[in-house]
């Protein structure tokens, strides 16, 4: 009986320890982050002078408000890898489908987007939003890829 138990115990504490090594803390995001040009690659041509994000983060939900040069505006992200509309169109939705994510030694918060208006060709490659933190917690990168190309912003935070 005491080797039942130990056996019950020992296999026990195994899953446990592997469940919290597939699944590795998730970075905070939070807070206020001003976009750096000097360290970002945007695409040519673009207006973007200057962004500021303020993140607050809750359980699955992260949310992000944008301050730009042209406007302000805010997404809700849920990060439990389903998709979830993020805005409401005349003629359709944007959806996202949020999760975390290990890429290489980082963990990332992946975003991938697509309008239910787009053309088909479109359709199939979205957009895709890779966000990663520093380890010292101070820069915040955004990799976008999609169908019109890719840029990089990095944020510092204040």
């Amino acid at each position: 009986m005491a080797m039942k138990c130990f056996v019950t115990i020992s296999l026990t504490i195994g899953l446990a320890t592997l469940a919290s090594a597939q699944n590795p803390p998730t970075p905070d995001f939070s807070g206020t982050w001003t976009l750096n040009l000097a360290k970002s690659k945007l695409v040519k041509g673009s207006p973007l002078i200057s962004e500021t994000i303020v993140i607050v983060c809750s359980g699955h939900t992260m949310q992000f408000h944008y301050t730009t040069t042209r406007r302000d505006y805010t997404y809700t992200f849920i990060t439990d890898g389903h998709e979830h509309p993020v805005a409401q169109y005349q003629d359709g939705a944007e959806m996202v489908r949020a999760a975390w994510k290990k890429e290489g030694t980082e963990i990332a918060l992946v975003v991938k987007s697509k309008s239910s208006n787009m053309p088909a060709f479109l359709e199939t490659t979205g957009g895709r939003d890779t966000w990663t933190i520093s380890s010292d917690g101070r820069v915040l990168t955004d990799k976008v890829s999609s169908a019109y190309g890719g840029e990089v912003s990095a944020y510092d935070k204040r």
